[in-house]
């Protein structure tokens, strides 16, 4: 069996989950995103420390990890959640989510009359959107199309003989089927470069790694 059920995104992306994020742009925002998804189940709150007082590149990877986050996959639906007064642009970080087909509402606290206010409305769409996301079908999809993100999620004794090895093995399996592997800790690549760069696919590829 090489196929999956997934949720076929709108940009032709497939996701396993059908997470519904409330984003906050700015620490400012954390705790009326945070009470809004304790408020409504199977929300994902993402607070953060940023939003507030950066310019340049700091402001720009804000902005960036925030709108991938939002544009994953797994993720179907998003809530916005701004002070009013941050750096990072609501309005931008919401369009650039939108591009891939998901449901997005966007919101600043001030402009709904504070905080309470902001997490009755917050609370609404919230549950608007949940019950859309709900009534979506996941659909097969082959293992090829599957793109997956690993971690070491803490080393113990056990790490190298049993999990890694594991997870090496599955990455295999789904590189051999056509889908994809992001490693996401590339610290745990030192004092191993030469065995990857012997396995990478092109000479190019081998040299920069």
């Amino acid at each position: 069996m090489n196929t999956l059920m997934g949720y076929r995104r709108a940009n032709g992306d497939i996701g396993i989950r059908n997470h519904l994020l409330i984003i906050p742009t700015v620490i400012c925002s954390n705790q009326v995103c945070n009470r809004i998804s304790q408020l409504v189940p199977d929300t994902v709150a993402i607070p953060h420390q940023h939003g507030c007082s950066q310019i340049g590149a700091d402001k720009d990877r804000t902005f960036e990890v925030l709108a991938g986050t939002g544009r994953n996959p797994n993720v179907g639906g998003v809530i916005i959640i701004s002070l009013g007064c941050e750096v990072v642009d609501p309005i931008a970080l919401g369009e650039s989510i939108r591009e891939t087909g998901k449901l997005v509402e966007v919101f600043d606290i001030q402009s709904v009359g504070g905080s309470v206010k902001a997490i009755q409305h917050g609370t609404e769409l919230a549950r608007k959107m949940r019950a859309e996301l709900d009534a979506m079908q996941p659909v097969p999809f082959p293992m090829s199309e599957l793109i997956i993100g690993v971690k070491c999620g803490g080393s113990d004794a056990t790490s190298g003989l049993a999990s890694n090895p594991a997870l090496g093995a599955a990455a295999d399996t789904l590189i051999g089927l056509g889908g994809g592997v992001v490693i996401g800790e590339t610290t745990e690549i030192i004092g191993a470069e030469h065995v990857l760069a012997s396995r990478c696919a092109a000479s190019e590829v081998s040299e920069k790694l």
